[in-house]
């Protein structure tokens, strides 16, 4: 079964990346750094599905039209299906905009040199962070 997934890039006043420390257990890449996000429900579009994902994870309440988007991606997801992933820029966020209600808190990503030897940035988040870093 194939499943679009939205995951949103949020960005700070000074242009570093917050990131989520995945939950250690039940989640695909378990204790890895990524984005906040996850799959669409049913009925709902990507950019629905990002505004909840938002909301659910890290308690920000935002409109869809507070998201730009960023680019879609081709992923391979747990046990091998193939799924869409859309990604979204959320800019303007801080770190004390955040409370964690999903994973184990946020990590800050400030260049590409933080992202290119860090062993703990999951596959799919490094190559949105290249994409990001690089455009």
């Amino acid at each position: 079964m194939e499943q679009h997934a939205a995951g949103i890039i949020l960005v700070t006043p000074g242009g570093s990346v917050i990131l989520q420390q995945r939950d250690r257990s039940g989640v695909e890449q378990p204790g890895k750094i990524s984005f906040f996000g996850g799959g669409c429900e049913e009925g709902e579009t990507v950019k629905e599905s990002a505004v909840r994902e938002l909301r659910e994870e890290t308690g920000l309440d935002v409109s869809p039209d507070d998201l730009e988007l960023f680019k879609e991606y081709d992923v391979t997801a747990h046990e091998g299906r193939h799924s869409g992933a859309t990604f979204f820029v959320l800019r303007g966020i801080t770190p004390e905009d955040i409370t964690v209600y999903e994973g184990e808190g946020v990590v800050m990503v400030c260049s590409w040199e933080d992202v290119q030897g860090h062993p703990g940035i999951a596959s799919v988040a490094r190559q949105v962070l290249d994409d990001w870093f690089n455009s």
